[in-house]
């Protein structure tokens, strides 16, 4: 289990952070990776969303999940799952979508609280936005007894200071659309399954030792990008690298 949990964690390497930076984001990184949970017996077998009246069956090389979050299912646990784990979030959408024909209805999803810093992102305000989710990084979660605000939420929230402690953040699982704030760490390479990511690495870089500096210029392999990114420039590979201008 050990090994297993280690190589799952190994996907993202940081560099040049705060000793309580990594130990907050190695322990949301496995948090966020919790959910959902294989429901299906090894032969395949799992009950059915009616209450355990029926006794469905999965195809041969696939998993059932259950314990899905109840609210947020677009964003950011499960973005974060297609990202490091994108050969398990396939069978997780085959799952929710099995739910939703047992029930005969699609589960609710709601974005709200700490994601509200990232509407900077469509305002004039960049550096205000940065701050704000940096502010939040920084003191809503802590290394102690009620570091987490509220609820993980099936590791929504703990998805949340991932994503943010690199500087990148998730608008939906469809819409392949990622929002730029800035990383806490001065180096995160991300070692991704070629099978969904051909590029293999991807690299976010800031030029300043203090983490929580803002920034007002994003490169992406050399050049100047909006602070967004599209999910094929991550599957791609690449460097997305953060600076000031001197503006």
């Amino acid at each position: 289990t050990e090994h297993i949990w280690n190589e799952a964690l190994s996907t993202v390497h940081l560099e040049g952070g705060k000793k309580q930076d990594f130990t907050k984001f190695y322990t949301s990184l496995y948090r966020s990776m919790l959910f959902p949970r294989t429901f299906s017996d090894v032969d395949g077998s799992y009950p059915a969303l009616n209450g355990n009246k029926t006794i469905q069956k999965i195809e041969n090389g696939h998993v059932y999940y259950n314990d899905f979050s109840m609210k947020d299912i677009d964003q950011p646990q499960l973005s974060l799952v297609k990202l490091v784990a994108p050969d398990k979030y396939q069978d997780i959408l085959s799952s929710s979508k099995l739910k939703e024909e047992q029930v005969g209805s699609k589960q609710d999803s709601i974005l709200k609280k700490i994601a509200v810093p990232y509407e900077y992102n469509h305002s004039d305000e960049p550096i205000e936005r940065q701050q704000k989710v940096k502010n939040i990084l920084k003191n809503v979660y802590t290394c102690y007894d009620g570091g987490l605000p509220g609820n993980d939420n099936s590791g929504q929230k703990s998805a949340w200071y991932v994503w943010s402690a690199m500087g990148i953040y998730p608008v939906s699982n469809e819409s392949g659309t990622y929002l730029l704030s800035s990383p806490i760490f001065s180096e995160v390479d991300l070692t991704l399954n070629q099978k969904f990511y051909p590029g293999g690495k991807f690299k976010i870089t800031s030029i300043d030792p203090d983490t929580f500096r803002t920034y007002d210029h994003a490169e992406l392999n050399g050049k100047e990008v909006p602070f967004a990114l599209k999910q094929e420039d991550i599957q791609k590979g690449g460097k997305l690298k953060f600076s000031n201008t001197g503006k």
